[in-house]
């Protein structure tokens, strides 16, 4: 089957979105991807037949010379920095997220002529059968996804992997809601438009059937969780806490919480330590605070390939959101996927985040944590968990049980071989 996804970055191993399509599509037969996306870089996957690139640049280029496409087809052994490399405007923009920097990125893509001729030849040439869509709080890549769905009239399928609709939100900047509405405009659109729309989490799915009539089903990354789960003979000593990810959204604040429980853990003797594992830039606000003697350590970015060895020796492995409203109301229906690798591990999880989001929400359902959600909990529950090796064996097996329910490979990758057939012979009626 011929499936098409626009998406704001590069399908690749490396970013969140990529992660994810790359473990859900991965080793499932007969299915081939084209992809169009509205960033630099390049496309890092086999499992993508086709790549479209159109960028903010490449439109600004189009509107003073109308001879100079908005966008091209990437192909994977080309060697062109001008598509490829990331301005440093663009860095600057994600590191400040001014809303009138995001603002003007949306009046150019209002304005720019991304429907060009290069683009509906890139899309007749692969003749999609299915458009399977991320749901973006971009308006511009919700945009194009709608303008593609009307000229091929194939059918879709959209995926909400974070909340880009609901006024649960925190900002005082006017500029945050225009923003929020011209988004929600284009996300109420997109989504009336598909045959099914798959949510990250069961929040967001309650949330998302109150609010749209399209069926809901809930869809994650997935692992192969068959056999015993591979439970540590001996753990380290001192014992080995691991965090790896962003710790962005203030999480550095929590893991910091956890550093200074640690140092008085090991005041007489190191019994435990935290390492965190993160791309994340640092200041030197959190590098005081996440450096604590003997007790936590910031190891820096890893190749995504070292992240599964790194987990596999960690005795604990640490998830933690941030405590702030904003980042509540932010990550209230997300869903961290990570948990799904520690899941596959059968490493005892610690979880530390508010009560009210999705990730919380998942594990202590299905009692797959330690969970912690007040900042007063950290120490006698962090205790208990590294009081003996019983209580480590215990929360390792809770955390695979809870993989296996929830996030086997075979259950959920049949369901969207029999979801894409499906919506597939819905639109050939």
């Amino acid at each position: 089957m011929r499936i098409l996804v626009v998406s704001n970055a590069p399908l690749r191993k490396d970013n969140g979105l990529g992660n994810s399509l790359i473990n859900i599509f991965g080793n499932i037969d007969d299915i081939e991807i084209a992809s169009v996306y509205c960033r630099y870089g390049k496309t890092g996957t086999n499992l993508v037949k086709k790549s479209f690139q159109i960028t903010e640049k490449g439109l600004i280029k189009n509107l003073k010379n109308k001879k100079i496409p908005s966008g091209k087809e990437i192909f994977p052994n080309e060697n062109n920095d001008s598509y490829t490399e990331e301005p440093k405007s663009v860095e600057f923009v994600r590191k400040n997220r001014w809303s009138i920097l995001y603002l003007i990125r949306n009046i150019i893509w209002e304005i720019g002529r991304w429907k060009s001729d290069e683009l509906l030849k890139f899309v007749d040439d692969f003749n999609p059968e299915i458009i399977f869509q991320p749901v973006f709080n971009a308006p511009h890549v919700n945009k194009i996804a709608l303008f593609l769905k009307k000229y091929t009239d194939a059918p879709m399928i959209c995926y909400n992997v974070d909340d880009n609709y609901s006024f649960r939100q925190v900002s005082f900047s006017p500029l945050y809601w225009i923003e929020r509405l011209w988004t929600r405009k284009t996300v109420k659109k997109l989504i009336e438009h598909c045959e099914l729309l798959y949510t990250i989490s069961k929040i967001q799915k309650e949330e998302c059937e109150a609010v749209f009539t399209s069926p809901c089903k809930i869809l994650t990354k997935c692992a192969d969780f068959t056999g015993e789960p591979p439970i540590k003979s001996e753990y380290n000593k001192p014992l080995q806490l691991v965090f790896t990810g962003n710790i962005g959204s203030n999480r550095w604040k929590t893991l910091a919480l956890i550093a200074n429980v640690l140092k008085e853990f090991n005041r007489e003797e190191v019994k435990a330590q935290l390492n965190i594992y993160t791309a994340t830039p640092i200041t030197k606000n959190m590098s005081k605070k996440l450096e604590v003697k003997d007790s936590s350590f910031i190891r820096g970015a890893v190749p995504a390939k070292e992240i599964k060895r790194i987990q596999e020796e960690a005795d604990i492995l640490v998830h933690v959101e941030g405590f702030d409203l904003k980042n509540r109301c932010l990550l209230h229906q997300s869903f961290s996927t990570k948990i799904v690798d520690y899941c596959k591990e059968a490493r005892p999880i610690l979880a530390v985040a508010p009560h009210d989001v999705a990730s919380i929400d998942e594990l202590r359902r299905n009692d797959g944590a330690m969970i912690v959600t007040s900042k007063e909990e950290i120490k006698p529950k962090l205790e208990r968990l590294i009081s003996s090796k019983d209580i480590l064996d215990e929360y390792s097996k809770k955390a695979y049980l809870c993989g296996r329910t929830n996030y086997d490979s075979k259950k959920l990758k049949n369901m969207i071989s029999n979801d894409l057939r499906s919506a597939y012979e819905k639109g050939m009626k």
